[in-house]
C-alpha cells in the first residue's frame, strides 16, 4: 500500500492559497509545527522504524520537513537532514 496513493494533494497554486489563508489567522510557526507533526505521525503509522533522510528546501515546506525530522528523531528514529 502506498501512503501517497491514499492522499488527495493540492496543486502548487492551491497550496499557495491555503498557506496564505492559514497564515492570516494562525502564526506560520504553528502551521509548520502542525504540518511537520502530521507528517511524522503518518510516517510512524505507515513505515517500520528505519533510518530516514529528510530533504528540506527553502521556505515553509522546508520548515515542515525540519519539524518532521525533529519529531522522528525525538521518537528514536535515526534521522539525517
Amino acid at each position: 500500500m502506498s501512503l501517497i496513493a491514499d492522499l488527495i494533494l493540492p496543486d502548487p497554486e492551491q497550496m499557495g492559497r491555503i498557506d496564505r489563508e492559514g497564515s492570516r489567522t494562525v502564526p506560520v510557526y504553528d502551521l509548520m509545527e502542525n504540518a511537520g507533526r502530521a507528517v511524522a505521525r503518518a510516517v510512524r503509522r505507515h513505515v517500520a522504524p528505519c533510518r530516514v533522510l529528510v530533504l528540506c528546501g527553502p521556505g515553509n515546506n522546508g520548515g515542515d520537513g525540519y519539524v518532521a525530522a525533529r519529531r522522528l528523531a525525538q521518537a528514536g528514529w535515526p534521522v539525517a537532514v
